[in-house]
């Protein structure tokens, strides 16, 4: 702004005494009148849109560890031993005439034995510790503050309003929940449903039905819908009502 009446001045150095005092919106009226320009401004209307995502996080987990541990066992076991023990003793008496064993020579040998314990390990399994992980799914629901700009233009002596509408979109989480709460048992995803929903959102936002209610343009939109989907108003109407009236702020 300060660039087009730096400008202007140039072209009419009386106009910056002439609009000293003025007000920015005189100031520029004033230089309309006398230079027979016309400076335009825009007024950007914004709107956020909420963009969810997701990213995966480390919640938590689970070491384990294996070691062997040793730990010293007793056990008692009975074995059997074999002695060999070698007498003699004094004796007295004749020689019998059969005992032909009596002058033969000969070894006798007699063998001691014995237990020893054996011992051997065997390994059992006896417990299993079973990692894993179960992967599921779960719904979270976000809740946040989306901000946009409306507009109001009137024209000085207040002949015209006019009022710049929503998208589409802003409506959408709405028109899900009306979609869940009255159709969706009856078959049918949202899909089905958002075509009649868009209508009503036409209808509020067509030139032609601004400032009427329902009743005063109903008999018109049947008959343009009707037009391409002859005998179903009844089915659909009540979800094209409900997007009219919640663009018209009767919701």
């Amino acid at each position: 702004m300060a660039n087009n009446d730096m400008a202007d001045s140039t072209r009419n150095p009386n106009l910056t005494s002439k609009t000293a005092h003025l007000t920015d919106q005189q100031r520029l009226e004033q230089t309309r009148l006398e230079t027979g320009t016309v400076q335009e401004q825009r007024i950007p209307i914004v709107e956020e849109s909420l963009q969810v995502g997701k990213r995966e996080i480390e919640t938590g987990g689970v070491r384990v560890e294996s070691k062997v541990v040793e730990r010293p066992v007793q056990e008692q076991v009975s074995l059997r031993e074999e002695h060999v023990h070698v007498e003699r003793k004094a004796v007295d008496r004749p020689l019998q005439p059969g005992d032909t064993t009596a002058f033969r020579e000969g070894t006798i040998e007699l063998h001691e034995r014995a237990e020893e314990a054996v011992v051997a390990k065997q390994a059992r399994v006896v417990e299993e510790v079973i990692i894993g992980k179960e992967v599921g799914q779960r719904t979270q629901q976000i809740n946040e503050t989306l901000r946009h700009t409306e507009v109001s233009i009137d024209r000085f002596g207040g002949q015209l309003k006019t009022t710049a509408f929503k998208p589409f979109e802003t409506f959408d989480t709405d028109f899900r929940r009306d979609y869940e709460t009255n159709y969706s048992r009856l078959g049918g995803d949202y899909n089905r449903y958002a075509p009649l929903y868009r209508y009503g959102y036409n209808l509020a936002t067509a030139k032609q039905f601004a400032g009427k209610d329902w009743n005063g343009i109903e008999t018109e939109a049947r008959s343009a819908w009707e037009e391409h989907n002859p005998g179903t108003w009844e089915q659909v109407k009540a979800a094209v009502r409900h997007g009219w009236d919640r663009v018209t702020g009767k919701i």
